[in-house]
């Protein structure tokens, strides 16, 4: 466990630290996105585009963190090719 996460900092060349407040930023930001559309399931006029938009915030920014680091190629098309 502890040689798994070690390898997945240096790929991602970010310190301990820093990889649990990227993390821990992502998830907020998506329980967030998450609340915002459960809320829109019942009223469809509040958060048209609030859940959307965070994804996308979400994707960006995991793409950017991608770019400054250069993780492997295998992982680069996993992240680059949105799902949704």
């Amino acid at each position: 466990m502890l040689k798994a996460s070690r390898s997945h900092l240096d790929d991602c060349g970010e310190t301990y630290i820093a990889h649990c407040c990227a993390a821990l930023r992502i998830s907020w930001t998506l329980a967030g996105a998450a609340l915002a559309c459960a809320i829109h399931a019942f009223v469809p006029g509040l958060f048209t585009r609030t859940a959307s938009t965070r994804v996308e915030r979400v994707r960006d920014s995991i793409l950017t963190r991608q770019s400054a680091s250069g993780p492997p190629a295998s992982r680069r098309s996993e992240i680059s090719t949105p799902a949704f």
